[in-house]
């Protein structure tokens, strides 16, 4: 069951605080941003390869991959579902948590950020949100708090784009 912190003040207008699906979030550090989100692409990328050969696609055959998952995408059951499991979006919630009257008592991994860790970690949160019975809009809650946590580690379009002189008035070098 949740508990309630000896004091939370969260600082009107912080750049790291955000409201999303009726809460206050708040934007972990860039490194952790970073782990959850190469744990979320690496809990991604197995699944939807593991369902491909399960069904019986030839994986090595991209027209066969993307017929399949264009015939899966929008089944409860589908490939892009399993692309984000529940227990990521736990993690991610539990990380991002800054609910000023209710602490979380699933312990963080703080040594061992493992994906293994992460998906035991949010589990531990979605049972306890449940349990909590909070009147929280998941769905809202899960895309800015993956907006704000991926906006932390990659870089802006505007940053991509004076990186590669996208857009920049520079003369393109001759080609031959």
């Amino acid at each position: 069951m949740m508990r309630r912190p000896e004091r939370r003040r969260i600082p009107a207008g912080h750049r790291l605080y955000f409201e999303a699906g009726g809460l206050t979030w708040r934007q972990p550090r860039p490194s952790v941003c970073a782990r959850l989100t190469q744990a979320q692409m690496g809990v991604s990328i197995p699944m939807v390869r593991m369902a491909l050969v399960d069904s019986g696609v030839d994986i090595s055959d991209p027209d066969a991959v993307e017929k399949a998952m264009h015939e899966q995408a929008s089944s409860a059951d589908g490939f892009l579902a399993m692309s984000s499991t529940e227990e990521m979006m736990g993690a991610a919630l539990g990380v991002c948590w800054a609910h000023p009257d209710f602490d979380l008592e699933t312990p963080w991994p703080r040594l061992r950020l493992s994906v293994d860790a992460l998906l035991e970690y949010g589990a531990g949160v979605l049972e306890e949100l449940h349990e909590a019975d909070l009147d929280i809009d998941f769905g809202a809650a899960y895309s800015a708090v993956m907006d704000r946590v991926q906006s932390a580690v990659l870089p802006a379009n505007q940053e991509v784009d004076d990186l590669v002189g996208n857009g920049s008035t520079a003369e393109a070098p001759p080609t031959s």
